[in-house]
């Protein structure tokens, strides 16, 4: 028997999916649709545009699109506080040619005209934004990650916060400057915290059990979301709050062995960003970061925003090394000497790594390295990019991904380490290498949008007006898929950067204004 024809593929687009053609998943527009000038949406929900007034409902009244639920099943939310998946009574079947699918139009919910939508947007439909939405935002993965939702809505603290994010999100998106809908993003905000400190302010918080102690701390992490990455404010410092009250909870409470125990779902999902936050922080601000090193190993088959990755990826092993290079960097800026036999040994090791070989495959190496560094890292990221291939596929996609990395982390070694400054040569080379990775790519999925610590430190660098132009252009994009307001912090702070002489300063010196204003990664 003729195996059956695979004529789409998981993620499509609508329009692909409708044509039943091969999507090829670039984010924010797949190729197909911007070559055609069709409208392309991935996650947004499709409506059908009913010609006539809502009877009941929160569109009682009102002549607006409704949606076209899934194919033999709906989402029901229970009244007890559960949420279900139902078989419908109805099943639809559009076939291409007929009527009713061509009435069919891609709608974003999002661009709704706010003023006429009366009825305030509730819990339960922040929570399913939030689910459908927001992670798909902080995911890597083409595969959506499970969030347990009614364990969430059962503890207050974790529902407000998951609810102020979303409805943050929303806010973002709608752009919209009414008074009302800015109060409402201010108050969500105001309760995730008051219900964060109560569940904090218990009598004995020593003896909180683990799942309320596992809330208490995803609930911190979705500060941070809020705070540092959908909408941060440059003049508040409840960035750097919100971090240091996460590891205090680690601290406090002895998290660490619970949460390495939690590989699928939201536990999983917050403790990847924190330890990215973690990280990122100490490279930026010369502050010892709290997770060891060593834990990245324990990161691979677990649902982190990169991903289900597997043991021995060469992700994870990059963020070791950086991890690592953030420890050197703290006893740097702390007065140690880098010249020093054993730690230039180690620093040499290290840089090797960032080539690409293994840590256990190499003993040390010497200052002369330094330049042998780039050319090695060029090779293949160059053969990739020059290739004649339209769009790379995905294990070339993670190879540039990795080498966006791998080069952000030798531009932090010529300036932390090797004192060079912005001006020179071994550092102006790699931040050019960095802009091939990042602007001249043609990433699969959505690896082009999660990219934005290298685009930080490689578009600091830039010292041409073609290179800025080239990093802002990428951001701009990314910041039309993400809608996160840090975009707008790194935006003003990379115009700041690039009208100063940062021939003398240092690296910490230069990334201060940034390091507790926002989360980039």
């Amino acid at each position: 028997m003729t195996p059956k024809r695979v004529r789409t593929v998981e993620g499509s687009c609508w329009l692909c999916k409708d044509r039943r053609v091969i999507c090829d998943l670039q984010q924010p527009h797949c190729s197909r649709c911007v070559s055609k000038g069709l409208p392309c949406e991935y996650g947004e929900v499709r409506l059908r545009w009913c010609n006539g007034v809502a009877a009941r409902g929160r569109f009682a009244g009102q002549n607006l699109p409704i949606s076209v639920p899934r194919k033999g099943w709906k989402r029901k939310y229970k009244q007890e506080g559960s949420f279900e998946e139902t078989e419908s009574s109805e099943q639809h079947n559009y076939d291409e040619g007929s009527p009713d699918s061509q009435q069919l139009a891609l709608v974003n919910c999002n661009n709704l005209p706010l003023g006429r939508i009366q009825s305030p947007v509730t819990v339960e439909h922040l929570m399913l934004y939030f689910e459908n939405v927001v992670v798909d935002r902080f995911s890597l993965s083409t595969e959506r990650v499970s969030i347990n939702l009614a364990s969430v809505y059962k503890e207050p603290a974790l529902r407000h916060s998951v609810s102020a994010v979303a409805n943050a999100h929303r806010v973002i998106s709608l752009c919209s400057d009414r008074q009302d809908v800015f109060m409402a993003k201010k108050e969500a905000r105001l309760k995730a915290i008051r219900n964060f400190r109560e569940l904090l302010e218990e009598p004995n918080p020593l003896r909180m059990s683990k799942a309320s102690a596992l809330d208490l701390f995803m609930a911190n992490v979705l500060l941070c979301i809020l705070d540092g990455v959908i909408d941060p404010h440059d003049e508040s410092a409840a960035t750097y709050i919100h971090y240091r009250g996460g590891r205090a909870i680690l601290g406090q409470l002895g998290l660490q062995k619970q949460l390495f125990q939690q590989k699928r779902g939201l536990p999983a999902l917050m403790l990847s960003v924190f330890v990215t936050m973690d990280l990122t922080f100490s490279m930026l601000s010369g502050e010892m970061h709290y997770f060891q090193p060593e834990t990245w190993a324990s990161y691979s088959d677990c649902d982190g925003w990169w991903g289900v990755l597997q043991e021995g990826d060469p992700f994870l092993e990059i963020m070791y090394i950086l991890s690592r290079l953030a420890q050197l960097g703290y006893l740097v800026r702390k007065g140690n000497d880098p010249t020093c036999a054993g730690f230039n040994e180690e620093l040499g090791t290290l840089l090797i790594a960032l080539r690409g070989h293994t840590l256990y495959d190499i003993s040390y190496a010497t200052e002369d390295d330094m330049s042998e560094s780039k050319e090695l890292l060029a090779g293949p990221l160059l053969a990739l990019l020059d290739s004649s291939q339209r769009h790379l596929n995905p294990d070339q996609s993670w190879v540039v991904f990795c080498i966006a990395y791998r080069i952000t982390g030798l531009i932090y070694t010529y300036r932390v380490f090797y004192g060079l400054d912005v001006s020179d040569p071994l550092v102006q080379d790699a931040t050019r290498l960095g802009i091939q990775a990042i602007c001249n790519s043609r990433l699969t999925g959505k690896l082009s949008h999660c990219l934005l610590f290298p685009a930080l430190v490689i578009g600091s660098h830039c010292r041409t007006k073609e290179d800025q132009t080239a990093i802002v252009n990428t951001m701009n994009s990314t910041a039309a898929f993400l809608r996160f307001g840090s975009l707008r912090v790194m935006k003003n702070f990379l115009d700041q950067v690039w009208t100063q002489d940062l021939g003398m300063q240092t690296w910490w010196e230069c990334f201060e204004p940034i390091s507790k204003e926002a989360f980039l990664f």
